[in-house]
């Protein structure tokens, strides 16, 4: 029984840290691990359960894999657009020069020379 309880404390944290967004799973896995009786309906509930935990890790799968892309698309995009960007990201004097821009100044720059466009 403890290691039942110990299992549900640590999967009870791990849906609730998924943005409370499978707070209805804990209900159900409370009912399966705590359910002592061998019966169809206790097997059916785990079948349950395991499929969609199982849908939830697939889901989880799916979300670090479009963000991968996403990280390896932008990062061709800048190395296609700036040369030799590995190189500037470690230069300790570009990491200084960038420092030192004043960004609003820049921007207010831009908007004053595209202000006779709008």
């Amino acid at each position: 029984m403890k290691d039942k309880i110990h299992y549900y404390k640590e999967l009870a944290k791990t849906v609730i840290q998924q943005k409370n967004k499978h707070l209805n799973k804990i209900e159900a896995i409370n009912d399966c691990l705590f359910a002592n009786k061998l019966s169809m309906k206790n097997l059916q509930d785990h079948k349950n359960l395991i499929k969609d935990l199982l849908n939830i890790i697939n889901e989880k799968r799916d979300q670090i894999y479009l963000l991968m892309s996403d990280n390896e698309i932008l990062t061709r995009e800048v190395n296609f657009f700036v040369h030799d960007f590995d190189k500037l990201k470690l230069d300790e004097n570009m990491r200084e020069r960038l420092k030192e821009l004043n960004v609003q100044k820049m921007v207010f720059n831009v908007n004053e020379e595209m202000s006779h466009k709008q």
